[in-house]
């Protein structure tokens, strides 16, 4: 007979404790025990878990360059207010004498 099928709430527990302790250094054989499931189950969950952590690295990489590419904007908007060319290639020491 198959297991009851577990509620969403139900994973979204369980994967944050899996999560937790995979990040402890449990062996998927420990954490399996714990929550009375299988290791094969384990395993897929931790796949899943990991893929969910590379998307959310992947967005936040990729936030981080707009606002990196927002603060050159404004930086150059604050240079041409000031006289600066910044597409010409200057030096730290052209730009302070600026």
């Amino acid at each position: 007979m198959a297991a009851p099928k577990r509620t969403r709430i139900q994973i979204k527990k369980e994967r944050e404790l899996i999560s937790a302790w995979h990040l402890e250094g449990l062996s998927q054989t420990e954490i399996a025990e714990r929550l009375h499931l299988s290791q094969g189950m384990i395993n897929r969950e931790i796949k899943i878990i990991e893929r969910e952590w590379e998307r959310l690295t992947a967005i936040n990489r990729d936030k981080k360059i707009v606002e990196k590419l927002a603060e050159i904007a404004l930086l150059k908007k604050k240079l041409l207010k000031v006289g600066i060319d910044p597409t010409k290639n200057l030096s730290p020491v052209q730009l302070w004498a600026k």
